[in-house]
């Protein structure tokens, strides 16, 4: 499932696309070195490009956390944040 989506943009160009995987426990890894590390939820691939902004990061973790992926009553009601999720964004120079 893909989130976050810049419509504004001109035709062709590239856009922030965030690929969102329910996983039972992923790592990142640098040069073999893990840098981050999660039990069960949510694993984000995210595309960014030089002209991204913090607003654009602000949208797709306001979508991300909308997105209806766990059970409660029945499989899909309960949203990202109902469920616990935390946002949390590292940005490099």
């Amino acid at each position: 499932m893909a989130v976050g989506d810049r419509h504004d943009a001109a035709p062709g160009t590239l856009r922030l696309k965030t690929v969102v995987q329910r996983v039972a426990r992923a790592a990142v890894r640098v040069d073999g070195t893990v840098v981050g590390e999660i039990d069960r939820g949510l694993l984000l691939l995210v595309g960014v490009e030089r002209d991204d902004t913090d607003a654009d990061a602000d949208t797709t973790a306001r979508k991300t956390a909308a997105l209806r992926l766990f059970g409660g009553r029945t499989p899909l009601d309960r949203t990202v944040a109902e469920w616990g999720g935390a946002s949390r964004a590292r940005r490099s120079a």
